[in-house]
Order: structure tokens, then C-alpha cells, then sequence
């Protein structure tokens, strides 16, 4: 009976010992949780809300479509799909609100690419097909060279471009797409 005794008591200790690892891996989770909320916070120019999605813009600083949707799916999200005309028009008036005080702002990059099936636009996260193609004249033109896609805010409508520019030149915006179970 004693040695029953004595093994509850360490089985006891030992669930103790873990609950309190687990009420101290939580505070640790929240405290990363907020340090990634504070440097969205501090990245983000504006934010609005469409239909199930959460969007946030940038300052313009990125000239490299890849890096930007990572830094997308660092918080959640992805480089905004566009999934229809409605979704588009939304993106463009949120995208100019926000050009008219911050003139610098003339670009942001979309998460669609037809790198490896030219002429195909497909979204970089899901893979889905790009059907809501609002062109600028004379657009898509790059060919090979440009696979990847931005607004030109100013007109509201999408170019081709590279999806690199190492250049410190035309860096775009970074638009994030957040679902809300996500947010």
C-alpha cells in the first residue's frame, strides 16, 4: 500500500513539473505572438477588411516577390490573390486611398507568377489559375523576363515585372492577404 502511495505522489510531482512547463511555454508563445503582432504593427502603413480576408499594405520597400510573400506568411497570409473583379476593385481603391498621402507608393506586388508556364498566371501560395487579369496597355510584355505581377496603383492596373530587382530601384509595396481564421 505504501508503494502505491509513493508512486502517486511522483506520478503527482512529475504532472506538476509539466503543467508548469506548459503554463510557461504558453507565456513564452504569447510573447512571441506579440513581438510578430509589434513588427506587422510597425511595417504597416494601412489595413483593411474584404469579405473573409484581412489586407495590409507596406511602406514600398521590397524588390523581390518571394521575400515579400514570405514576410506575408510570417504573419498569417500570403501576397494577395485576386479572385475576381470585385476583389480587384477593392484591392485598387485601398491601394490608391492609400497612395493619395503617401505619393511614394506607386507599386505593390500581387502573389501571382507565370514563371515556368509563360502566359499561365497562377497564384504563388495556393498554385490556383489567375483569372481576373486587368492589364495595362500593352501588358503582360516581359516575357521570361518578367514572371511575376504588380499594381500600378496610380492607374489600377497589373504589369508584368521581375520578380527581383537588385537594383534599389521601383520596389513595390508588399499588400498581404490574411484569412480571418488566420487573423
Amino acid at each position: 500500500m505504501n508503494i502505491k502511495v509513493e508512486d502517486m505522489e511522483i506520478k503527482l510531482n512529475k504532472l506538476s513539473g509539466l503543467e508548469n512547463k506548459v503554463t510557461h511555454l504558453e507565456s513564452t508563445l504569447n510573447g512571441l505572438k506579440s513581438q510578430v503582432d509589434n513588427s506587422k504593427d510597425a511595417i504597416t502603413l494601412a489595413s483593411a477588411n474584404y469579405k473573409g480576408s484581412h489586407y495590409f499594405v507596406t511602406e514600398q520597400r521590397y524588390g523581390n516577390a518571394q521575400e515579400a510573400n514570405r514576410l506575408c506568411q510570417l504573419y498569417g497570409g500570403y501576397l494577395v490573390e485576386i479572385n475576381d473583379r470585385q476583389e480587384f476593385d477593392f484591392v485598387t481603391d485601398f491601394l490608391f486611398n492609400q497612395s493619395v498621402s503617401h505619393p511614394e507608393i506607386i507599386g505593390a506586388w500581387v502573389g501571382a507568377t507565370d514563371e515556368g508556364h509563360e502566359g499561365s498566371w497562377r497564384f504563388m501560395t495556393s498554385g490556383g489559375n489567375m483569372s481576373t487579369l486587368v492589364w495595362q496597355h500593352l501588358e503582360p510584355s516581359g516575357g521570361a523576363g518578367e514572371n511575376c505581377m504588380n499594381i500600378e496603383i496610380p492607374f489600377k492596373v497589373m504589369n508584368d515585372y521581375p520578380c527581383f530587382r537588385g537594383d534599389g530601384m521601383h520596389l513595390q509595396a508588399i499588400l498581404c492577404e490574411i484569412p480571418h481564421r488566420n487573423v
